[in-house]
């Protein structure tokens, strides 16, 4: 994420004082298209790229998921963590890149909780894909679900 991108993100988080509403992405309920999928699959891992407040994450966990959030921002994870939390639930949040991250096991299904576009440099798209791959999730390779579009949709 650009520098001035990430000053904006932190500048939303902090004057959010921890109230994932205040947030102007904030929605409360899963997309259509997140319900279809874990409709059709019962358990297994899955990992919440740009997780923020932790909504989606909460929910694949209380559907039986074994879930893992990221995100680059510390007060994202922190209210991620009061969510599950306050649902008790188990979720695993992770501070930092998607890039730079390094599961130990395959997820099944990858959820897109952040918003943005796919990069338009190729460097960066390249390295959008090696991480997808390294996720379980390229849609050639995968055996999980990728579904493009939209916030909160599945990769």
């Amino acid at each position: 994420m650009a520098g001035l991108a990430k000053l904006v993100m932190r500048k939303f988080y902090r004057k959010a004082e921890g109230r994932p509403e205040r947030l102007p992405w904030h929605q409360e309920d899963p997309p259509k298209i997140l319900l279809s999928v874990v409709a059709n699959r019962r358990g297994g891992r899955a990992l919440d790229v740009g997780c923020g407040a932790g909504v989606f994450s909460v929910w694949l966990a209380e559907q039986g998921m074994d879930v893992t959030g990221i995100d680059l921002f510390p007060e994202a994870i922190a209210m991620a963590e009061a969510r599950a939390r306050e649902h008790a639930v188990k979720a695993t949040f992770v501070m930092g890149d998607l890039f730079d991250f390094a599961p130990q096991q395959p997820f099944a299904c990858s959820a897109r909780s952040g918003g943005g576009t796919p990069p338009r440099q190729p460097a960066r798209r390249r390295r959008s894909a090696e991480a997808a791959e390294s996720t379980n999730c390229h849609p050639e390779r995968s055996r999980g679900t990728w579904v493009g579009g939209a916030r909160g949709s599945f990769l």
